[in-house]
């Protein structure tokens, strides 16, 4: 089993696009700095929608170049061609898309079906491709090279929808066949309600060997409105994935998903992680240290291992 653990921190973006209390650009800007200095390295940056649609997101092309050119990379989820422009006008080289394997919650979510979700997404590549961007894997690291860009695709709702209930596998590993052409360097594959367990998760993960995926192409991604994220998680690691999403605090949720709460806290992850002998390259301590005013402003910590060290 491989003990060295990728962790994808999702807080400066998931984590904050549905919490009430929105940050000011500085708190935005040492937040992430914070996290980073923890050890974190894949870490979201913002995203590129309308500011009326996520207030909370306001400051992401701010972000962005604020970061551009220094030695922290952050992704930034792009919601179509449009937020796609903007994000490599700031020199964006780490993009993340999205679906859902619900056709009710793409409805909801985005306003279109599932086929014209994966639509928006080929368009993008086509985009990426005419100005002459390559495409690289989710293990190599990035240069200064403009060029290049690494794509990760987000497919939500992978086990349940707050609208059509449990979902089959096999609708998961229909968009995984679907896309199986373009270039994406990781799927997230996420659970937006927070109802996975180690058994629903086993009925998704056993199927995925008989994709055209190697595994260290897979990210879970949980969240904990049922207590059972790390339990899923310990699944996902007997089956072999090295990449799990996380948040600060366990900010998150989803507004299009009612009665979803948190993702998984990075702090409880971490711990979990470390107690379980894997390797993250994140200073637990250091992370404990990253929620307060100056980063977070008034937000609450939900993570137990913050609270069991406060």
């Amino acid at each position: 089993m491989n003990k060295n653990i990728s962790i994808v921190e999702v807080g400066p973006r998931d984590g904050l696009q549905n919490v009430s209390h929105t940050l000011t650009f500085g708190q935005h800007v040492k937040l992430i700095k914070a996290l980073a200095s923890s050890g974190l390295h894949e870490i979201e940056g913002g995203s590129f929608v309308r500011p009326d649609k996520l207030p909370s997101m306001a400051h992401t092309k701010d972000i962005a170049t604020y970061f551009k050119g220094s030695d922290l990379s952050l992704w930034y989820l792009v919601p179509n061609q449009k937020g796609l422009k903007l994000a490599l006008e700031q020199g964006v080289q780490k993009i993340a898309f999205f679906t859902a394997a619900s056709k009710t919650f793409n409805e909801k979510n985005i306003g279109m079906n599932l086929n014209e979700s994966l639509q928006i997404i080929r368009s993008c590549f086509d985009d990426l491709k005419q100005q002459g961007y390559s495409f690289l894997p989710h293990w190599t690291d990035l240069t200064n090279d403009e060029k290049k860009v690494k794509i990760r695709l987000y497919i939500s709702t992978v086990i349940a929808c707050p609208y059509q209930g449990p979902l089959d596998p096999s609708v998961t590993l229909d968009i995984l066949e679907k896309l199986k052409d373009l270039p994406i360097a990781q799927y997230s594959l996420g659970d937006t309600l927070g109802v996975g367990t180690p058994k629903t998760w086993k009925s998704l993960l056993s199927l995925l060997p008989q994709t055209y995926l190697n595994l260290n192409r897979i990210a879970m991604h949980c969240h904990d409105t049922y207590g059972c994220a790390l339990a899923s998680i310990a699944e996902g690691l007997n089956y072999g994935i090295t990449t799990f999403d996380s948040s600060i605090g366990g900010l998150g949720g989803c507004p299009y998903a009612p009665g979803a709460t948190g993702n998984l806290a990075t702090e409880d992850l971490v711990y979990f992680l470390n107690k379980e002998g894997f390797e993250t390259g994140v200073d637990l301590e250091k992370l404990l240290t990253v929620f307060g005013t100056e980063t977070t402003g008034t937000l609450c910590n939900v993570s137990k291992v913050y609270q069991a060290f406060s």
